[in-house]
């Protein structure tokens, strides 16, 4: 099945956000993420990344990297020509450890 060619409106600025304006509600409760969406819907899922990197390939074509290192679907997201084409799992951020409550202080024993 061929996917229709991306548009300026789906990709992603600089700065993470979305070149064609605001979501829909229905990609804003969303979450999963699949090969060929486009930039745009991506972010819309997962919010804005945390790195871009924007450039063309060896074809001339439109190449994005994201980093999104925090949520539910932490990785590196590669598109080419608007479209995502390959998702690369990141190490995910070690789970913050809670303080341990100090043991309870051994009482003496009254004769």
């Amino acid at each position: 099945m061929t996917q229709p060619k991306a548009t300026p409106a789906d990709y992603v600025n600089a700065d993470g956000s979305c070149a064609g304006g605001e979501s829909t509600a229905a990609e804003q409760t969303a979450s999963a993420v699949a090969l060929f969406m486009t930039e745009c819907s991506v972010v819309n899922r997962l919010g804005p990344p945390d790195n871009i990197d924007i450039g063309t390939d060896a074809r001339g074509d439109r190449h994005v990297v994201m980093l999104f290192s925090k949520g539910e679907q932490p990785g590196r997201y590669r598109f080419t020509a608007g479209r995502l084409t390959l998702i690369e799992r990141v190490d995910e951020p070690a789970p913050q450890s809670k303080p341990k409550k100090p043991a309870p202080k051994a009482r003496g024993s009254v004769s």
